[in-house]
C-alpha cells in the first residue's frame, strides 16, 4: 500500500517538476534573445545600421551572417579577433575553414529547450568533415534571422523573388534583416516593437532537424556553379535559380511549429531552402526579438497574416494583439 502511495504522489509531482524544469529553461532560452537583441542594439548604435543579414564576399567562401557580426558584442572578441576576412573560409565542411571557427560554440546560439545539440552532422551532412580521425564539426544554431514574410503583407511586387523562384522557394528583403546591406531603424516604418529580428529556430521539422544552418551556422551568401551572385543592383522580382542560398535567415512563409513530424512543403524541407520553419520545443509556441531589443512569446496558433506582418518592416498594416 505505501509503495502504491508514493507511486501515485510521484505521477502527480512529476509533471510539476517538468513544467518547472521547462519554465527555467524557457527563461535561459528568453535572456539569449535578449543579450542577441542588446548585441543588435550596440551594432545599431556603433554603425547606424543594424547587421547585414548575410553577406556574398568575393570569393563567397568569405561569406558571413549576423551571427559572426555580433560576435564582439556577446563577448565573443577574442573569436572574432582571430578570423581574417580576407582569407577566412566559414563553410563547416571545407578544410580551409580555420579550426578555431569550426570549435567554437557559442551558448547563446542555443536554446536549453532543444532536443538537439550544438553540431548535428546527421541532419546537416555538409556542417562538417573528417579529417584523418579527427571530426571537424561546426555549430548549428537555434535562432534565425527574419529577412522578411511571403507574400508581401502589402501586396508589393518588388520585395521579393518569385513564390518558387528560389532553390523552390521565395525569398524577400521586406523584413529588418536585409541582406548586404543592413537595415536602420530609420527604415523600420512600422515600429520597431512590432518587427521581430530574430526568432527561434530550435524545434523539428519532418522529424529531425532542418534549420538555416546548411554548411553550419556561420556562412553567408553561396553561389554554386550556376548560381548567379546576388548583388546590391539585383532586381529580385525576377532573381531566380536553383543553386543559390544564404544561411542563418528564413523568409517567413509557414506558421510557426509546423510539419512537425511529416508533410513540409518542398520550400521549408530542407536547411537551404528560403523558407525554413521558425519553431521552438516550448509547449504552445516560439520566442523572439524584436527590434526595440524586447523579447515576446508568440503563439504558435497566430493568426499567419498577423505573423507576416510582423515579419515585415516597412507593410505599413496594422498589428493586431498577438
Amino acid at each position: 500500500m505505501v509503495i502504491a502511495i508514493i507511486g501515485v504522489l510521484i505521477a502527480l509531482l512529476l509533471p510539476a517538476v517538468q513544467q518547472a524544469r521547462e519554465a527555467a529553461r524557457r527563461m535561459s532560452c528568453q535572456n539569449n534573445l535578449k543579450q542577441i537583441g542588446l548585441a543588435m542594439q550596440n551594432y545599431h548604435d556603433t554603425y547606424g545600421r543594424f547587421p547585414a543579414g548575410s553577406t556574398a564576399g568575393v570569393p563567397y567562401t568569405k561569406s558571413i551572417n549576423w551571427r559572426i557580426s555580433i560576435l564582439p558584442y556577446i563577448d565573443q572578441m577574442p573569436l572574432y579577433q582571430q578570423l581574417d576576412f580576407s582569407t577566412t573560409v566559414f563553410w563547416g565542411h571545407s578544410s580551409s575553414t580555420p579550426q578555431v571557427l569550426t570549435d567554437a560554440r557559442v551558448s547563446m546560439f542555443q536554446c536549453p529547450s532543444s532536443v538537439f545539440g550544438m553540431t548535428n552532422r546527421k541532419d546537416f551532412p555538409s556542417s562538417g568533415l573528417t579529417i584523418g580521425s579527427v571530426e571537424r564539426d561546426s555549430q548549428v544554431m537555434d535562432y534565425v534571422g527574419v529577412v522578411g514574410a511571403y507574400p508581401d503583407p502589402a501586396g508589393r511586387a518588388n520585395v521579393c523573388t518569385g513564390s518558387s523562384a528560389l532553390v523552390g522557394g521565395a525569398f524577400c528583403e521586406n523584413g529588418i534583416m536585409r541582406t548586404l546591406r543592413g537595415a536602420g531603424l530609420n527604415e523600420c516604418i512600422d515600429g520597431s516593437s512590432n518587427t521581430i529580428v530574430i526568432a527561434e529556430q530550435s524545434g523539428q521539422v519532418n522529424g529531425i532537424e532542418i534549420s538555416a544552418n546548411t554548411l553550419g551556422g556561420w556562412h553567408g551568401w553561396v553561389f554554386n556553379t550556376t548560381g548567379t551572385p546576388y548583388t546590391l543592383e539585383t532586381d529580385i522580382s525576377t532573381y531566380a535559380g536553383s543553386n543559390m542560398y544564404t544561411c542563418a535567415l528564413t523568409t517567413v512563409r509557414v506558421p510557426p511549429n509546423t510539419y512537425w513530424k511529416s508533410g513540409a512543403p518542398s520550400n521549408a524541407n530542407l536547411p537551404y531552402r528560403p523558407n525554413t520553419i521558425v519553431n521552438s520545443y516550448h509547449p504552445g509556441g516560439i520566442q523572439a526579438a524584436f527590434a526595440d531589443g524586447s523579447v515576446h512569446f508568440i503563439s504558435e496558433v497566430i493568426d499567419f497574416d498577423l505573423l507576416a506582418k510582423l515579419s515585415v518592416r516597412d507593410d505599413g498594416e496594422v498589428i493586431g494583439e498577438y
